[in-house]
């Protein structure tokens, strides 16, 4: 802080003090001061004595106010004129004095424009709750500190108090930049003005929709997935040696034969599901029984031996599943070698029964009992997987394939009667019994199986 000096006036024996806004007198015998007195009556001296703030005050112009005897004690009522006196000396204003300044004006600050914060989205509840009626906060009154000049304004006002009026009923405000409360939109149900408030009147309190104090619940969460299975190596075999039946001696049963085996390998495995009725054997006697019930049920001409498709199918369903219209197995056709590959191998891993397989170009019959794949599980259904090659059993005893491995290569490039080729034989000019579907306009110049469903 700055010095602040007094002004000291010998009157008499008395020393006289001015200081800005009052005036205090003290007997000169027991003033501190160490200054030589004059002892005129008529003179005074300046003591000046530097008490920390202000400037040096300029010496008074001496007054005409008579001079009090040296042994005469003044009294109160002879210091009002020069007090009066130093009143009017100009007096230096403190310049440090902490200046009180107004916490608010009533000078009308314009609200900052609505910020493009994105308009927080409602969460609608069923309990309309009112919004209080706005209020200010009240005006803080200027203070003072005594002794101190005038408060002065500072340079730049600060916000004003001036209540922010209601928002308009008929439109919605937006966010602020620091909003107290999340905007709730007006439901379509409620109305802004209260029932028989005349027009111009204030509105009624709108009432918004407010979270409750519960969570915020969002659409039910599914089942979790099951994880799907690494890739990796799967393979799969479902060979009975127990129940293999050559078609020997009869050289046109290799369809009955085989659809003999396929049922046995179920029955031994008991995968057959409900409704299975099949008993396993290796009888002679079933294979011609089976063979018969295939050749009056298929679309070939029936001038030619053994039988096709549509007949093996229907005989696997009769006699496996007690109904021609079982639909367990049924015949299908796939433009590539790869595709029907795939197909097969799927349907073995998933419903574990075997696939009949239309070989030597659609002259003979074998099936398909296990595999070797690298990729995808096909029990899964994905055919995202690489064909290492299958398991392959031919009721024909001379070729020699018992639950014989076949690399995927041999089995689309090898030696014709291993190799699965495209058919290639047009004497199935009738219809399946059951779908009504021509044989020649299903098979020829596609890979053929005979697959389940289930």
């Amino acid at each position: 802080m700055n010095g602040l000096r007094l002004a000291a006036v010998v009157v008499g024996t008395s020393l006289v003090f001015a200081v800005a806004g009052f005036a205090q007198t003290a007997r000169a015998a027991d003033a501190p001061c160490i200054c030589g007195l004059e002892s005129a009556s008529a003179m005074t001296d300046e003591v000046t004595a530097d008490l920390g703030l202000g400037a040096p005050v300029p010496s008074p112009t001496p007054t005409t106010a008579p001079t009090a005897t040296p042994t005469t004690t003044p009294t109160a009522t002879s210091v009002p004129a020069p007090i009066a006196k130093r009143t009017t000396a100009p007096i230096a204003k403190p310049t440090t004095a902490p200046i009180a300044k107004p916490i608010a004006t009533s000078v009308p600050v314009p609200l900052p424009p609505p910020t493009t914060a994105p308009i927080a989205k409602p969460i609608a509840t069923s309990v309309p709750v009112p919004l209080p009626p706005p209020t200010t906060a009240p005006t803080a009154k200027p203070t003072t500190t005594p002794g101190a000049a005038d408060p002065v304004p500072s340079a730049a006002p600060s916000l004003a108090t001036t209540p922010v009026a209601s928002p308009d009923p008929t439109t919605l405000p937006l966010a602020s930049a620091t909003p107290a409360v999340s905007p709730k939109p007006i439901s379509p149900t409620q109305s802004t003005f209260s029932s028989g408030a005349a027009l111009g009147s204030a509105p009624a309190p709108i009432t918004r929709p407010v979270a409750l104090g519960g969570p915020i619940l969002g659409p039910a969460p599914g089942p979790t997935p099951t994880p799907k299975p690494a890739p990796g190596a799967y393979s799969y075999d479902l060979y009975s040696s127990s129940w293999v039946r050559y078609q020997d001696p009869d050289y046109t049963a290799c369809v009955a034969s085989s659809g003999e085996m396929m049922l046995n390998f179920i029955a031994a495995a008991k995968t057959g599901g409900p409704g299975f009725i099949w008993n396993a054997t290796t009888s002679y006697a079933t294979q011609e029984t089976l063979l018969a019930y295939m050749r009056a049920h298929m679309s070939q001409v029936v001038t030619h031996p053994g039988s096709d498709s549509h007949g093996w199918k229907n005989a696997l369903n009769y006699y496996g599943w007690g109904s021609l219209n079982a639909g367990v197995y049924i015949d299908k056709a796939y433009t590539s070698y790869l595709a029907a590959a795939k197909a097969a191998i799927v349907a073995l891993a998933m419903y574990h029964k075997p696939v009949g397989i239309i070989g030597w170009a659609g002259g003979h019959a074998q099936l398909m009992n296990g595999y070797k794949v690298y990729g995808d599980d096909p029990a899964t259904g994905s055919m995202n997987f690489t064909v290492s090659g299958v398991y392959i059993t031919d009721p024909l005893r001379s070729d020699g394939y018992r639950n014989a491995y076949v690399s995927s290569t041999t089995w689309q490039t090898g030696d014709s009667h291993i190799r699965f080729a495209w058919y290639t034989y047009t004497d199935d000019p009738g219809r399946d019994p059951v779908d009504r579907t021509i044989g020649n306009a299903e098979w020829f110049h596609h890979w053929v199986i005979v697959v389940p469903l289930k």
